[in-house]
């Protein structure tokens, strides 16, 4: 039976950097960089590009690229900052109390 390779769409465009094993399956990882439009606007994730049960399978799909069995997802991610950016208006953020609201 022929080993597949399961990509996420949502990272086709972020490079991978090394392979990593976790738990049965292989994963081929990079680092997504959050665009200006988001609220984590320029900070990076450490995401799963690809998966596959068969570290070769996806080895030859990302020839150049190393496995590292040392080495684990990051555990790290990305945090929203409790302190609103300066072009932020309390009136123009999507939801507003009045006085009479309970």
């Amino acid at each position: 039976m022929e080993k597949k390779i399961h990509s996420n769409p949502n990272y086709d465009n972020v490079p991978v950097d090394y392979i990593i094993r976790t738990g049965d399956t292989y994963e081929a990882r990079g680092w997504f960089t959050y665009p200006e439009s988001s609220v984590l606007a320029g900070q990076q994730q450490e995401v799963c590009v690809a998966e596959c049960d068969d570290l070769e399978v996806l080895k030859l799909a990302y020839p150049g690229v190393e496995y590292d069995p040392e080495r684990a997802p990051c555990e790290v991610k990305p945090q929203v900052s409790p302190i609103a950016p300066p072009d932020f208006s309390y009136y123009d953020a999507g939801e507003h109390w009045g006085e009479d609201d309970y």
